[in-house]
C-alpha cells in the first residue's frame, strides 16, 4: 500500500451508495487490503465512480461535497493513514469537474 495519497483517476459518479451497500463495500475492501479504514471516513457517503475505461471503484466523498448521478469528478487513492498507520485512507473524491 503507499504512504501517501497518489492520483486515483477520474470519471463519472453512477450510483451514489446507501448505507448498507456502503458498509458491504467496506467490509470486502478492508478484507481484502488486510487492513481496517481510517475512522475519520467510516461515516462518508460513498459514491460508485466509472472510469474512461470501464472500471468501476468506490470512492469516498470528503463532509462537504455534494455529488449526483452524472457528476464528473477526480479522485485519489488510497495509502496508508499516517495518523494510524495500520489503517488506511480510502479514495476520496477531490474535485467536481464541469459536465461536458
Amino acid at each position: 500500500m503507499l504512504q501517501s495519497p497518489s492520483t486515483g483517476g477520474e470519471g463519472i459518479v453512477v450510483l451514489l451508495m446507501d448505507n448498507q451497500a456502503a458498509m458491504a463495500a467496506l467490509a470486502r475492501t478492508e478484507a481484502t487490503i488486510g487492513a481496517p479504514i481510517d475512522p475519520a471516513y467510516l461515516n462518508n457517503q460513498r459514491a460508485v465512480v466509472q472510469m474512461p475505461d470501464g472500471r468501476r471503484t468506490v470512492v469516498v466523498l470528503p463532509p462537504k461535497m455534494a455529488l449526483a448521478v452524472g457528476d464528473h469528478v477526480t479522485f485519489q487513492g488510497n495509502y496508508r493513514s499516517p495518523n494510524l498507520p495500520c489503517s488506511y485512507v480510502p479514495n476520496v473524491a477531490t474535485r467536481k469537474l464541469l459536465n461536458p
